[in-house]
């Protein structure tokens, strides 16, 4: 409607929009371009209505938060935690120093913020992958630079 989604349409019951249902509406309509692309008229050209402009900021925050960051967060939070405990753990087993006095030390304490940080940068396996990817795509042109210089004398600059 007008170039959007009519929200009217994903209103339940309870006179409450279903903001589940919306985003899920809109995945499928992506998931259906991505399949079958169709040249799209400018609507401002055309007039045509049934053209879809869907803009982030028309679904509430609190809904973004809700299906898409409490579910990693549950998981990033228990393998943080997990991770700490083992490794508090195996240090409590080899030095002797218990779970707390580790904690307490300067050592204990970066290392708890390095594992939490860890996890939070590196959510799911499949990410190393990616990281590895951009670690390549980065050092790509300097490895291109020094290739250029094999078998040459490099002048001077001093």
């Amino acid at each position: 409607m007008n170039g959007t989604w009519d929200f009217a349409q994903f209103v339940g019951a309870d006179g409450e929009t279903d903001w589940d249902a919306v985003l899920d509406a809109e995945q499928a309509r992506r998931a259906l371009l991505a399949a079958t692309p169709v040249a799209v008229p400018d609507v401002t050209v055309s007039g045509d209505a049934d053209v879809v402009d869907f803009d982030t900021n028309m679904v509430p925050w609190w809904v973004w938060v809700k299906r898409y960051h409490l579910p990693v967060a549950e998981k990033v939070n228990g393998r943080a935690a997990m991770l700490g405990y083992f490794l508090g753990l195996l240090v409590d087993r080899a030095s002797g120093v218990g779970l707390a006095e580790q904690q307490d030390s300067f050592l204990g304490g970066a290392l708890l913020y390095l594992t939490i940080f860890g996890c939070l940068f590196i959510r799911e396996t499949a990410q190393v992958k990616t990281l590895q990817g951009l670690l390549d795509e980065a050092t790509f042109y300097d490895r291109q630079w020094n290739a250029s210089w094999d078998g040459v004398e490099r002048p001077d600059v001093n």
